[in-house]
């Protein structure tokens, strides 16, 4: 399978709401597709992109977010010597997959998130589990013995976690109480020299190679704006910034005919024709909670509607004659908030929608759940 591969490289620290919602202190270290999708779509709307007017801009929103399969982002390690530059791509671990017995390994293969790139064709192709001497650990990353250790530590290394404190100050302070500290978890992306090599980190994302080339035009532009603004909160005190490159990546996969199962790249809301059929199986998954705050200046201070979604690399079964087309298949849904006494109308009048796409990448594997 052939994609454009999006490298982002931060210039700063970066902070993603975890899994408690707002969470402070336990940030993401990856960005999720459905986050990145509605990035793009406001950078867009924003600049004008997308239409002149509310209904112009919801109408270019919702068919942006509908043509486009994306992956979430994950980390890469850059190595740059004398012969050139090299970028090693990590992809999840599947879930429910172990990939050792061995008693002397299975602490350490718990702890694996991150596979290389070698690595995880070989899982994905065979379905087998890996003899533990033909593996790396290093933390949360596991590779090929074959692949170098500086790239396999570095996943651990160079994307590193640390708790700053910020002080909220009291609007109207008084003696008792002029302040209020907390901390913020930031994730950094560091760099180092070793061995005459340089070492660094970020993060990179997935667009299928046949998306058309407007699409493409469109995801170019949004990464321009969004480089200079920032992913993630805190943008406001340089959080988030980044420079961004594009390359062409191709993945070693099954055919379509030839999966047993397919793993989930992204965050994924099946359409619902495909829940009624049951066409569309879960078969290893994990349900993340989805919520958040409208980014448009009119409506700063309103929450969307909240929703579950499928996590990234989860394990699902098509049942029907899939073709490669439909792997991209997925829901973008509505979340603007509705009255409570008439959910066909807006909580606020004249409010736009508010949409988010469950679009994401499936990979056809040989894997068993």
């Amino acid at each position: 399978m052939d994609f454009h591969v999006f490298s982002l490289r931060f210039k700063g620290p970066l902070h993603i709401s975890g899994r408690a919602t707002d969470s402070l202190i336990y940030p993401d270290k990856t960005i999720h597709s459905d986050t990145l999708s509605a990035a793009f779509a406001h950078a867009l709307a924003m600049t004008g992109m997308l239409g002149n007017n509310d209904e112009e801009i919801a109408g270019g929103v919702l068919r942006f977010l509908s043509e486009l399969p994306i992956s979430s982002a994950f980390p890469y390690i850059k190595v740059v010597d004398e012969g050139g530059t090299a970028f090693h791509h990590f992809f999840p671990r599947p879930l429910s997959f172990v990939l050792s017995d061995a008693p002397e390994y299975r602490k350490k293969a718990k702890k694996v998130k991150w596979l290389s790139q070698p690595l995880f064709e070989r899982i994905i192709y065979t379905g087998e589990k890996i003899p533990a001497e033909e593996m790396a650990f290093a933390g949360e990353a596991a590779g090929r013995a074959d692949e170098p250790e500086a790239v396999i530590s570095g996943v651990s290394e160079l994307i590193v976690a640390d708790d700053r404190l910020r002080v909220k100050l009291a609007r109207h302070s008084t003696v008792e109480k002029r302040s209020d500290p907390y901390p913020i978890t930031q994730v950094w992306f560091s760099r180092r020299e070793k061995e005459g090599r340089r070492y660094e980190s970020g993060l990179y994302f997935l667009v299928p190679a046949d998306v058309p080339n407007e699409l493409l035009m469109q995801v170019r532009s949004a990464l321009t704006v969004l480089g200079d603004l920032g992913l993630g909160s805190d943008r406001a005190v340089g959080l988030g910034a980044f420079e961004w490159e594009e390359r062409p990546l191709s993945l070693s996969t099954l055919l379509s005919e030839e999966a047993v199962t397919w793993l989930n790249l992204g965050m994924c809301i099946p359409p619902r024709q495909a829940w009624q059929e049951g066409t569309f199986v879960p078969k290893a998954y994990q349900l993340r909670y989805r919520s958040g705050w409208i980014t448009s200046p009119r409506f700063l201070n309103v929450r969307r509607r909240s929703v579950y979604m499928l996590d990234e690399a989860g394990l699902f079964r098509l049942k029907s004659d899939a073709s490669h087309a439909y792997s991209f298949e997925g829901a973008v849904v509505d979340l603007t908030p509705r009255r409570l006494n008439d959910p066909s109308k807006y909580a606020i009048e004249g409010m736009h929608p508010v949409y988010r796409s469950g679009k994401t990448i499936l990979i056809p594997t040989k894997l068993n759940a």
